[in-house]
């Protein structure tokens, strides 16, 4: 099984962040943390400034199991243009896995191997805000609805 370490427990309310701790059984504790479609929008901005993408994300709207992403590049020949994909998200194994998938991005060309990089710099960026935690983690679940990101996880001793 996959165990994350992320470093020590930020929460913020102001920013979209709901924390709700759930069962215990032994000494590992179930986490529940919620996202709003604001905080992940602000999230995924800061992918534009952290990674050298070949594309500026502009914003996200999220759906019932998935988040279309919107962005904005520059061709070869210079000119400017609008895609969009969409935006997968489920645990492995105890590992937060990215899909991207129904990729709209004309002159612009990624291949799988690509693709996948960006979906995995995006996953571990959303997870980093949510919850940066000192300890061993294995995630349980992952729920995207129109309004808000659930991510389950359990905190290993």
């Amino acid at each position: 099984m996959g165990n994350y370490k992320l470093g020590p427990l930020i929460i913020s309310m102001v920013f979209g962040i709901t924390i709700i701790l759930s069962g215990c059984t032994g000494l590992n504790k179930n986490i529940t943390l919620k996202l709003q479609e604001e905080k992940v929008n602000e999230v995924l901005q800061s992918v534009n400034i952290s990674h050298d993408l070949p594309f500026q994300i502009d914003r996200i709207d999220m759906n019932d199991g998935f988040m279309r992403v919107y962005m904005s590049y520059t061709k070869q020949d210079n000119s400017k243009m609008n895609g969009s994909y969409d935006l997968r998200m489920s645990i492995q194994n105890g590992v937060p896995v990215a899909n991207i998938s129904n990729v709209d991005m004309t002159g612009l060309n990624l291949d799988q191997q690509m693709l996948d990089q960006i979906g995995q710099l995006m996953i571990r960026d959303i997870f980093s805000a949510a919850a940066n935690l000192n300890e061993q983690v294995e995630f349980q679940s992952i729920d995207i609805t129109e309004d808000e990101m659930q991510i389950v996880l359990t905190i290993l001793s």
